[in-house]
């Protein structure tokens, strides 16, 4: 069984007195564009202001017509006729002639039924005498689809039209001009069903200034003009929120690190050296990185041609540390030559964005007792038996537990005791057993020394290797990769005698991410220095 450690010494992290004098600044702010330019900090709350009215006026106000616009009661040559089918659901049909009858552009109203019954006595004397709209039932001697387009035996009618969705109208005809056929379940709005005015209507409803208005709930108006200008900010928020970036101000920007404000890169390679000399070539442009060391565990020794790419560079230096065996656990063996205490394990599959390494480096000088990464995994328990899942499992339930060490910053002290420490032997016996959950033994050990969870930061990183990797490249059911790392929970749970795995519902993101860079309240959009320049 293994024990609970105490703390490890870490370095502290900024004192207070070196954050209040980076804080001395006049307030002011601006955003940087990809094309260079900047934009002032308050035209971004200008837009968002813009962005609150838009949404005001999308979502609690409704169009009112201008009053020279609205409909007036409808003229008799103005008005429709239904033909509804139906078949043996009298609540429903109903139900329909009662919606119907409440639209003013209906005038009759005739039931085509085709039931081995005549209409009930009892339905019928609903609507005798009824004129407003009138209602006839309509009955036909046999059970046919074609029945309800029977042309209706009106001597006044010379035309009529069949349409579901549509309407036409026509000045010459007599006291009906429009058939609108339904089923007893359709109910379109009155707006729907208005048969569309004449030629001459238009013209003399169009006879205005051009100009509408939107009404309240509260009686007032707004003018159309406002409604696109609106608009038009929401488009150029759009823009700020999706193609730009805040842009730090000249007393934050982050200079060149320290020496002591580094890290050092252990990356795990094997027999893919374009993908390992393209990382090298990633990584070295990152301030932050002052050493690499390239895990190589390889037969044979790394090429010369390889070597001589990085011979005599010292910011950062390349290092090939040949190991001895080939093993999982070669990643986490310590280092002998010069490093810094935070060390950022990564494949040479994965990109990190510098920006995002880092904000994580930024993270883990926080907290450097925790492990600090990309990639968030969730231990859960099902029938009595741990069970290891991935990402929907993190969204689903809003918790993780483990931090892969694919793309992770944890202090070379980890390293340490994972290789020198006697307790820590099982562990590494069962990740060469396996040959697989080296990342879950690291996560154990750091819980149960620090009972502390990960911490995920949200990155934009690329997984040049997510369709080639153990986990991806079969059918995961098949591999049974997910069944192993289920396994391994278990194991090392025996090992410990414990489940130490801590879970965490926090994300870190950074604060020059528009998009998740908001207020915890709309009130701060009207915040005081908004107003001032």
């Amino acid at each position: 069984m293994i024990r609970n450690r105490s703390q490890i010494t870490m370095s502290s992290s900024p004192t207070g007195s070196d954050i209040e004098n980076n804080m001395q600044t006049d307030g002011k702010g601006s955003y940087r564009t990809p094309w260079g330019t900047t934009l002032s900090r308050r035209f971004v709350y200008v837009l968002m202001g813009c962005l609150f009215l838009f949404l005001v006026q999308l979502f609690l106000l409704n169009p009112a017509p201008l009053k020279e616009h609205r409909p007036s009661q409808a003229a008799s040559r103005e008005q429709l006729t239904i033909v509804m089918n139906t078949f043996e659901r009298h609540d429903l049909m109903l139900e329909a002639i009662d919606h119907y009858k409440q639209c003013s552009v209906v005038k009759h109203i005739y039931v085509v039924w085709s039931e081995k019954d005549p209409p009930p006595e009892s339905i019928k004397a609903k609507f005798e005498g009824k004129l407003h709209p009138s209602v006839t039932f309509r009955v036909e001697t046999e059970d046919s689809l074609n029945s309800r387009f029977r042309p209706i035996e009106v001597k006044d009618l010379s035309l009529w039209v069949v349409s579901v969705v549509s309407f036409w109208y026509h000045p010459a005809v007599g006291d009906i001009d429009c058939i609108c056929v339904l089923d007893y379940d359709k109910k379109p709005s009155q707006i729907t069903m208005s048969s569309s005015p004449s030629g001459s209507d238009i013209e003399n409803n169009m006879q205005t200034d051009g100009k509408g208005s939107y009404r309240t709930p509260w009686g007032t108006t707004l003018s159309r003009r406002f409604v696109y200008v609106l608009i038009g900010c929401l488009f150029i928020f759009l823009v700020e929120l999706f193609l730009l970036n805040p842009a730090p101000l000249n007393e934050h920007r982050p200079t060149k690190a320290a020496s002591h404000e580094q890290l050092t890169i252990v990356m795990n390679t094997f027999e893919r050296h374009d993908l390992m000399l393209e990382a090298i070539d990633h990584y070295k442009r990152c301030s932050v990185v002052k050493h690499i060391y390239v895990v190589w565990s390889e037969k044979d020794p790394p090429p010369e041609r390889i070597k001589a790419k990085f011979e005599g560079k010292l910011h950062p230096s390349v290092t090939f540390r040949v190991e001895t065996e080939d093993s999982l656990n070669s990643r986490f063996r310590p280092i002998d030559g010069p490093h810094n205490d935070a060390i950022f394990s990564v494949d040479d599959d994965m990109r990190v964005p510098c920006a995002d390494l880092d904000l994580a480096y930024e993270v883990w000088r926080g907290s450097q007792r925790s492990i600090v990464g990309f990639m968030p995994r969730v231990h859960i328990r099902r029938n009595g038996i741990w069970e290891y899942r991935c990402w929907w499992r993190v969204w689903l339930h809003g918790t993780y537990s483990i931090i892969l060490t694919k793309a992770a910053i944890l202090h070379h002290d980890y390293f340490a005791i994972y290789h020198q420490s006697a307790e820590q032997k099982p562990v590494r016996e069962l990740v060469d057993r396996r040959w697989n959950c080296e990342d879950i033994a690291m996560q154990f050990l750091i819980a149960n020394h620090t009972s502390l969870p990960p911490i995920y930061v949200k990155g934009n990183i690329d997984d040049k290797g997510v369709l080639g990797g153990i986990s991806t490249n079969q059918n995961i059911i098949k591999a049974g990769h997910m069944h192993d790392r289920s396994s391994c929970l278990s194991d090392l749970e025996k090992i410990y005698g414990n489940m130490p795995l801590v879970s965490s519902r926090m994300i870190v993101d950074s604060a020059a991410n528009g998009w998740t860079n908001r207020p915890s309240t709309v009130y701060e959009y009207l915040s005081s220095d908004l107003w001032k320049w």
